[in-house]
């Protein structure tokens, strides 16, 4: 049995079957992840101001205001990184 296991193992690594040549960098993460983070904030926005409950109270007002903020600031920084992002060699 423990030699069929390292036999296996040992076709697996020959093949190189676990390698990933499609590795995405630090930088494209973090670019990515502006984005997804840009669009969950007008879907907050959107939700606070069509879909909320108005009997929740102050909450409705804040989540709308966060909302609003993120959807303007994120764009923002992630201008304001991808262009630092270009001059830096990784």
């Amino acid at each position: 049995m423990e030699i069929r296991l390292r036999a296996m193992v040992s076709t697996i690594r020959s093949k190189k079957l676990f390698q990933n040549k499609n590795k995405m960098s630090l930088r494209g993460f973090h670019i990515v992840f502006v984005i997804v983070t840009t669009l969950l904030s007008l879907f907050l926005t959107a939700w606070a101001f069509f879909l909320a409950p108005m009997s929740v109270g102050i909450i409705r007002p804040v989540l709308l205001v966060a909302g609003i903020a993120g959807s303007v600031v994120f764009p923002i920084y992630g201008v304001y990184f991808y262009r630092k992002a270009r001059k830096l060699i990784l």
